[in-house]
């Protein structure tokens, strides 16, 4: 049975409840376990209203329900243990974004999102070859060059070959 934290908001008293049945999860834990984890729920909470200007507002009610969501992600496991284990604080855990929070891989499908849309922002009809001895100076450029330096791109918004 989760530990009752009266702070005087309802919304605060129930974040800590589901906050430490997700700590708990479907396992069955000793009675130190379950105090330690509705401590840990506690200061994960007091933590988060601290870091929100002690307000329950929208940004703290939306931090809440990301927190709870990521701790009962099956497909995030990882999570949850290092939240109960102590590898993430409860600090650490109240200060932590969705991003920061995903799966292993999750956060590899993000980037790969992140990479593609990257490249397809950038137009490479719009890029062409120049020489590094530029005859004309002051046309305005958008250079690029490869990791090495090897090469240099330019895109111009004054090409009118096109």
């Amino acid at each position: 049975m989760p530990v009752q934290v009266a702070t005087g908001d309802k919304f605060r008293d129930n974040f800590g409840i589901l906050l430490h049945k997700a700590l708990v999860g479907s396992s069955q834990c000793s009675e130190e376990e379950d105090q330690r984890l509705a401590e840990v729920a506690r200061h994960v909470e007091q933590c988060m209203y601290r870091d929100c200007n002690f307000q329950v507002n929208k940004h703290y009610k939306d931090i809440a329900r990301s927190k709870i969501w990521n701790l009962k992600d099956s497909k995030n496991p990882e999570l949850r243990e290092n939240v109960i284990s102590g590898n993430i604080g409860a600090e650490e855990f109240a200060k932590m974004d969705s991003e920061a929070m995903a799966s292993k891989e999750r956060k590899r499908q993000n980037s790969i999102i992140r990479k593609n849309s990257l490249a397809n922002s950038i137009a490479i009809v719009d890029l062409k070859p120049i020489p590094m001895d530029d005859p004309d100076p002051n046309e305005r450029k958008v250079t690029f060059s490869d990791r090495a330096g090897n090469r240099i791109w330019s895109g111009s918004d004054m090409d009118t070959s096109t």
